[in-house]
């Protein structure tokens, strides 16, 4: 790891449903935490 920005790298990133909702009108039906602890229900062990 040299520290140095290589091209393609991402620098910055936030994760957002902003663009989605304005776009689609989409709203999610699940909150984030439950359907994280539903997918861990789900996974196998």
């Amino acid at each position: 790891m040299t520290g140095e920005f290589r091209d393609g790298d991402v620098r910055h990133a936030s994760a957002t449903i902003e663009p989605a909702q304005l776009a689609l009108a989409w709203r999610p039906q699940v909150r984030l935490a439950d359907g994280l602890a539903r997918l861990v229900e789900w996974l196998p062990e």
